[in-house]
């Protein structure tokens, strides 16, 4: 499994999809955040705190997570990188472990950047965050653990489905069916 983890991150580190993620997550979060401070200063009296706009962008998530997911997977089955690591020896669940292993790590990798930008740029422009400590780290809990859970169903999906295209929509238009069933639940609540 040491060379699977070895060999996938190896890719990763080349992949432009997860490069473009990761500009993609600084860029929201750089916006978000100028966002904020322009709100701030043109509403007199409005003082905003950086806790609005912590884990705000934990929404953008599940569609950069599909994204990166179906094009990574995706073209790992059409290069014939999973044939292969099959016909070396590898079993399925190992090359799924693996997998799940190296996205999870790139998810979480993009997500810590948006929230690095947040706090880089917030901290000066916004100001301090006021929720509790407790809180912040059961927020923080809560968004890594629901990125690991839609790694590993966006993960199962790329998997069981062989062509690029179609586990790229298969992937999207599941990444906006949780999203719309989440808002609707927040909505009912």
């Amino acid at each position: 499994m040491s060379r699977l983890l070895r060999a996938n991150f190896s890719r990763l580190w080349k992949s432009k999809i997860f490069w473009l993620g990761m500009i993609f997550c600084v860029g929201i979060g750089l916006l978000s955040t100028l966002t904020q401070y322009r709100e701030m200063m043109s509403i007199a009296g409005h003082h905003p705190h950086i806790d609005n706009i912590l884990f705000s962008n934990s929404l953008f998530m599940p569609v950069v997570a599909a994204v990166f997911i179906g094009l990574f997977i995706g073209t790992e089955y059409s290069d014939g990188g999973m044939r292969n690591k099959l016909i070396v020896g590898h079993k399925r669940i190992e090359v799924y472990f693996a997998n799940l292993i190296t996205c999870t790590a790139a998810l979480l990798m993009m997500h810590l950047a948006d929230i690095a930008v947040i706090v880089a740029v917030g901290f000066p422009l916004v100001g301090n965050i006021e929720m509790p400590f407790s809180f912040l780290l059961l927020a923080g809990a809560v968004s890594i653990v629901a990125l690991v859970a839609l790694c590993a169903v966006f993960l199962l999906m790329a998997m069981l489905i062989h062509s690029k295209a179609s586990c790229c929509v298969a992937v999207l238009i599941l990444s906006l069916v949780f999203l719309t069933g989440a808002m609707t639940i927040e909505n009912r609540l």
